[in-house]
């Protein structure tokens, strides 16, 4: 009867551990997007403070691990499983990340370059080349966790297009 008690109670053990492992792998992934962020940012006036102060690393600690909320406009959509969106800066060399979980993906899908974007993330660091030299060195924030709370379409302006032109003039 000691045998039986032991084996059943590992049974019920290992039988609420995979319970619990498959609870917290099919939990939604966690983002900082309820309630308000911990600062909100204009990203040009911010990425212009960074270039240009020397000591941006020590400055910028302050930021990691903490929400962020930014608006900028899409320089480019990277990734397959996971979406990162390149915002633009308004420095060149200076890039700004926003990475999405996987399970962001229909949210972000139809985000292009070009395209207005208000994010909240959570900062994960500045990364700045060791020397000013590096010719192809560029500044970085990364941002993790984003979500995507508004997106507003890029629209083109076709109305003063070349073929538009050359058709007024043909007639």
């Amino acid at each position: 009867m000691n045998k039986r008690n032991i084996i059943l109670t590992l049974l019920a053990i290992f039988v609420i551990g995979i319970a619990i492992g498959y609870y917290l792998y099919t939990k939604p992934a966690e983002i900082k997007s309820t309630g308000n962020p911990d600062f909100q940012k204009d990203i040009n006036q911010w990425v212009n403070e960074l270039d240009s102060d020397t000591g941006a690393e020590n400055a910028f600690s302050s930021f990691v691990g903490k929400s962020v909320r930014l608006t900028a406009e899409v320089s480019d959509v990277v990734g397959d499983s996971s979406v990162t969106l390149q915002l633009k800066s308004g420095v060149e060399g200076f890039v700004v990340n926003a990475n999405f979980q996987a399970s962001m993906n229909n949210m972000v899908s139809g985000v292009v370059s070009g395209d207005v974007v208000t994010v909240q993330c959570i900062c994960d660091g500045l990364v700045v080349p060791m020397s000013a030299d590096d010719l192809f060195a560029e500044k970085k924030i990364d941002l993790s966790r984003c979500d995507l709370l508004k997106h507003e379409k890029h629209q083109s302006d076709v109305t003063r297009s070349v073929e538009h032109e050359n058709s007024d003039r043909i007639k």
